[in-house]
């Protein structure tokens, strides 16, 4: 270490006389030669001899000669409270041997500008500013990068030109806004230098500056529908915002609006292209400065919690139809979702697809809480109709809430736990006779689809049933009919007969032809052929009698012969 307030005398002495070597110690030196007493610059240097530790024999201002101890062959000092002069180091002790040696420097007062202090400023943090002192109307601010290879000056209001600075009334701080786009990314990514110029060609030390980077310290989501996000720190109010799926480095484009930006928050509403990473993967967010170049840190918003929910309440008999009741939703979202049904097991497991609807009925705030949202509509009530009950009767039924946003469709709870009411709806019948009365003949019977009330229709062919045969007619078993077939019928319904006649073109083209009754059902299920189909036949022009057959249920009772009169 060098002590430069410490003195030490060493005298050598050798049979009574100061023994002085022949050769001289080698080279001793100081840089720079010119130091200033703080705040000058610079207001230290470094001294180097070739061997130590050594005691160098020095001359100050106050006299000499004192003895400063070096125990490094490179030692940095810095003179602040040293006094004002030439300091002459004339000589070394090294060894127990003296050298001479000759170097010197000096320390003087600065009467130049001083830097104090500096940072950066303004809404977008695009301004730098300095302050100490001997700053003035017409001095001028030199301002380099920190490569120094892009350079920019600033000049004081006294020269009326730009770039300019601001400087406060009182002469102790300044400011400039960096106009040039590279030096701006300097200052934002390994920052500036710079210094303040007197028009006396004095001028202050370099001093470096740097603006702070955006700061996310925290984040979060809030909107009823969880898609608006918002972050707290430090930021630009030029500040915009950058998303990544977390995991993936692909910036997502376009994807947010309603961004607003102050000193300390950020707010915006998420556009629908970031929804889906946002839901399954989370997004990272950074806040950029556009103008230094330079951005945040990330912060991590975590998904939100936006599966589809519901309930099946239950199978319930409303007259003689029967609902599958409950309500579906997917979590903050206000609409109303789509529901498939299943029976037999769910999609992708067994289950077949019988129905597509909406859950949007009135629905309670009990339920609207357990969707996390504000909606009113999630209730649906699947009619259960007779053909889903008849093709499907006693098998569990499964409904899958579909996901607006393009989750899993999941389904909702008490699946597989209610079971399709089971029901008969099959087309029943008989065709009874081929009547003559008069000169026409007529097909007469009934025909019904079970537990059905309403009449249904028939279809006539003649040489075989559909397909195959000859389609001849069609008409509705609408006319009145007996309790008995009512019974037959499963049901209440009274209009279940049919009286159609032959025409006679049919007679004359397909005489001697066997005839075939469907019954159609209005279910959509199979059009089965009425009892007694093909055991008539279709009569001839010439004909003198025809057989009527007598049912009583489903039982031949008697066959009766009719011959025309």
């Amino acid at each position: 270490m060098l002590d430069s307030r410490r003195m030490v005398l060493f005298f050598f002495l050798a049979a009574g006389f100061l023994v002085v070597p022949s050769q001289a110690f080698a080279q001793v030196s100081v840089s720079p030669t010119e130091l200033y007493l703080p705040p000058g610059s610079p207001s230290c240097g470094t001294l180097w001899v070739d061997a130590a530790p050594v005691y160098l024999e020095v001359y100050t201002p106050l006299g000499g000669p004192e003895y400063w101890e070096v125990n490094s062959t490179q030692t940095d000092f810095c003179i602040d409270g040293w006094a004002e002069g030439q300091y002459s180091i004339t000589g070394v002790w090294y060894q127990g041997n003296w050298y001479p040696a000759s170097a010197s420097f000096t320390v003087a007062s600065w009467s130049g500008p001083v830097i104090d202090n500096v940072g950066y400023m303004c809404d977008n943090w695009d301004c730098a500013w300095l302050s100490g002192s001997l700053l003035q109307q017409d001095s001028r601010v030199e301002v380099f990068s920190a490569d120094w290879s892009i350079q920019q000056t600033y000049y004081g209001p006294a020269w009326q030109t730009s770039p300019s600075f601001w400087l406060a009334p009182e002469g102790g701080w300044l400011y400039f806004q960096i106009t040039d786009p590279a030096l701006l990314q300097w200052f934002g990514n390994g920052g500036i230098y710079m210094r303040v110029v007197n028009s006396d060609g004095t001028f202050s030390a370099w001093r470096w500056a740097q603006a702070a980077r955006p700061t996310i310290s925290a984040g979060g989501v809030e909107c009823s529908d969880k898609r608006c996000v918002w972050l707290s720190g430090a930021f630009p109010l030029n500040a915009y915002v950058d998303f990544r799926p977390n995991g993936s480095p692909d910036i997502i484009p376009n994807s947010y609006t309603n961004l607003v930006v102050s000193p300390t928050l950020i707010t915006l509403r998420t556009n629908a292209v970031a929804w889906y990473p946002h839901d399954t993967a989370g997004l990272n967010a950074w806040a950029v400065n556009p103008l230094l170049a330079n951005w945040s840190g990330h912060v991590y918003l975590p998904p939100v919690d936006r599966a589809v929910v519901g309930h099946i309440d239950g199978v319930v008999e409303v007259g003689p139809q029967y609902h599958v009741t409950g309500w579906a939703c997917a979590k903050t979202h206000a609409g109303s979702i789509e529901v498939h049904m299943y029976v037999g097991g769910p999609a992708g497991g067994g289950g077949t697809h019988v129905y597509t609807g909406m859950a949007n009925q009135p629905s309670e705030p009990e339920v609207a809480a357990s969707c996390d949202s504000t909606g009113s509509s999630y209730r649906f009530s699947i009619l259960l109709t007779p053909a889903i009950r008849q093709q499907h009767g006693g098998q569990p039924i499964y409904i899958h809430g579909i996901s607006p946003f393009g989750l899993d469709n999941l389904l909702v709870t008490q699946s597989g736990s209610f079971a399709i009411p089971t029901i008969d709806l099959s087309v029943t019948g008989n065709f009874e006779a081929v009547v003559k009365q008069g000169d026409d003949f007529y097909l007469k019977g009934w025909a019904c689809a079970k537990n059905h009330s309403n009449p249904i229709d028939i279809q006539i062919f003649v040489g075989g049933p559909n397909p195959g045969g000859t389609f001849i007619g069609a008409a509705t078993a609408n006319q009145a009919s007996e309790p008995a077939i009512a019974a037959s019928c499963s049901s209440t319904g009274s209009n279940y007969r049919f009286w159609v006649l032959i025409p006679l073109s049919v007679r004359q083209q397909h005489a001697g032809k066997p005839i075939y009754i469907h019954g159609m059902s209005p279910f959509g299920l199979p059009n089965l052929l009425l009892e007694n189909s093909g055991n008539l036949a279709v009569p001839g022009l010439g004909i003198s009698g025809v057989k009527e057959y007598i049912y009583l249920g489903g039982r031949v009772l008697a066959v009766e012969t009719t011959t025309p009169p």
